[in-house]
């Protein structure tokens, strides 16, 4: 019996880590100087880039999404703002719903809990987030051209 459970867990563990998050996203949250809400897109690769609005100012982020069973952390490494704005932390659960997350930035731990929902898939011609997250250019050859000796 106690087998069971063990393995009933390690399959509900590998089906959330399989679960793809890849697409577009959206939220509002409580924060320190009031609500954000904006649009997070999360392509293929595990890249994320987010565009978002608060109470002063428009913002942009890009970086990472880290996932663990059904545990999902967005770890944002860039900003661009045209005030100063700390990169956001997002700590989530993976709930039937979307993501019920809450944010820990360099500022600290804000306690209020909010939802992350699906709104779409990854979208075709989405530019809106391109000066924060620069599309990703083809590998250039290091390698050395070829010579005709002929």
């Amino acid at each position: 019996m106690r087998g069971l459970a063990i393995l009933m867990a390690c399959v509900a563990s590998m089906s959330a880590s399989a679960f793809d998050l890849s697409g577009e996203w959206q939220f509002e949250r409580p924060a320190r100087n009031g609500t954000h809400m904006g649009k997070i897109v999360i392509d293929r690769d595990g890249q994320v880039g987010m565009a978002g609005r608060g109470p002063v100012q428009s913002y942009s982020q890009c970086g990472r999404v880290e996932m663990a069973g059904k545990q999902v952390d967005i770890v944002f490494t860039s900003v661009k703002s045209p005030y100063a704005y700390v990169p956001d932390h997002f700590h989530c659960d993976l709930r039937d719903q979307g993501l019920r997350c809450f944010n820990d930035d360099g500022m600290g731990k804000e306690p209020e809990l909010f939802l992350i929902k699906r709104i779409g898939g990854i979208p075709m011609a989405d530019r809106t987030l391109e000066d924060a997250c620069p599309a990703k250019s083809k590998p250039t050859s290091h390698a050395r051209p070829v010579v005709d000796f002929g």
